[in-house]
C-alpha cells in the first residue's frame, strides 16, 4: 500500500476544523474516505465523505483514530521528504516509509459523531454562495473579532449583517458589515470566534454555500456550510450571548 501524505494531512485538517476538535476518526475503504466528528462542547459537527486519495492499494476498510493529531500525527507527516510513501497497517498502528510508527487510539476516546446526519432536518431561512465579496467582509471581521471572541450574524430591517462586538456591553466597540437582503424578521446569532475562523480557513469561494437556521423560541440557531457535491458538510451551532 501507498500513502498520499498531503491527502492525509488535508483530511486531518478538515476533520478537526483546523485542529479545533482535539481528535479524529477516519474510515477509509478502497473508494471513500469518511469522517464524522463533533466538538466536545457540541458546537461543531462535521461530515466528510470524499473519494479515497489517501491510501492506494487498500482492500479492506480501516479505521484511523487519533487523539491530539496536531502533536501526535502532523509533526511526523511533516518530516517526510516525499508525498507518496510505502504504508503498512496493523490493528494498532501504521508504519510509514519504514521510518515512522504512529499508534492508533481507541475510537471511544475520539469525538466521533455516530451518524451520517444531525438528529433532525433544519429549516433554513436563507442561503447564498460564498463569494469574494463575502470573504472580503469576513477578512475585515477576522482582524477585529479576536478581541471579542464572538462573531454575529444578525438580521436588521430585512438585511443580513456579519459583525463582531460584545453585545453584553453597551459601550463595546464593534464592526458591522452588510451581507445581503433577506426576507426574515430581526434576529441575532452569536458564534464562538475560533470555531468560525477554523471553518472559514478550510473553504474556498465558488464551491461552498452558507445556510442559516434560527429557532425563535430558544433564540438559538446554526449556520451550515456545504460544498457543491456535499462531500464536505459543516455545522456551527450558535451560543447564547
Amino acid at each position: 500500500m501507498e500513502l498520499n501524505v498531503d491527502a492525509l494531512k488535508n483530511i486531518i485538517k478538515k476533520g478537526t476544523l483546523n485542529y479545533i476538535i482535539e481528535s479524529i476518526g477516519i474510515k477509509v475503504n478502497s473508494d471513500r474516505v469518511k469522517c464524522n466528528m463533533i466538538s466536545k462542547d457540541r458546537n461543531v459537527i462535521l461530515f466528510l465523505d470524499k473519494s479515497n486519495d489517501v491510501i492506494e492499494g487498500l482492500k479492506d476498510e480501516v479505521s484511523l483514530n487519533f487523539t491530539e493529531p496536531n502533536s501526535k500525527v502532523k509533526p511526523y507527516l511533516d518530516i517526510l521528504d516525499e508525498n507518496i510513501v510505502p504504508l503498512t497497517i496493523s490493528d494498532s498502528r501504521i508504519r510509514i516509509n519504514k521510518q515512522l510508527t504512529i499508534n492508533f487510539d481507541d475510537e471511544s476516546v475520539c469525538d466521533v459523531f455516530g451518524k451520517d446526519n444531525p438528529k433532525s432536518e433544519f429549516e433554513f431561512f436563507h442561503e447564498f454562495p460564498i463569494d469574494e465579496t463575502f470573504m472580503s467582509n469576513f477578512d475585515k471581521i477576522k482582524k477585529i473579532g479576536r478581541k471579542f471572541e464572538k462573531i454575529y450574524f444578525t438580521v436588521d430591517d430585512k438585511k443580513l449583517y456579519i459583525e463582531t462586538t460584545d453585545k453584553t456591553n453597551a459601550y463595546s466597540n464593534g464592526v458591522k458589515l452588510e451581507v445581503c437582503d433577506v426576507d426574515y424578521d430581526d434576529m441575532s446569532l452569536c458564534f464562538v470566534y475560533k470555531n468560525f475562523i477554523g471553518l472559514m480557513s478550510l473553504i474556498n469561494t465558488d464551491d461552498f454555500v452558507i445556510k442559516f437556521s434560527y429557532v425563535k423560541e430558544s433564540k438559538l440557531g446554526l449556520i451550515a456550510i456545504f460544498n457543491t457535491d456535499m462531500s464536505e458538510r459543516y455545522f456551527l451551532m450558535s451560543v447564547l450571548d
